[in-house]
């Protein structure tokens, strides 16, 4: 797991969550005090671990390089 940046709009430190369904999971980093946030959806029908791990990793990935628009 990466160490999160803090949020780009408001400097505040990141949350992170898994929503999984039956067939589809979202992963994401959200900021609680402004509520944006960055995420991945992956199929995780086959419930293969290394999907989670990457779909965070990426979601990660792209909140840390986010910058202020």
């Amino acid at each position: 797991m990466a160490e999160l940046k803090p949020c780009p709009f408001c400097d505040m430190s990141p949350n992170t969550y898994i929503n999984v369904g039956t067939r589809e999971a979202k992963f994401a980093v959200f900021c609680p005090s402004c509520g944006c946030e960055q995420y991945v959806k992956r199929d995780v029908s086959d419930n293969y671990f290394h999907v989670y791990r990457e779909a965070m990793e990426e979601a990660e990935s792209l909140w840390n390089t986010r910058v202020r628009e």
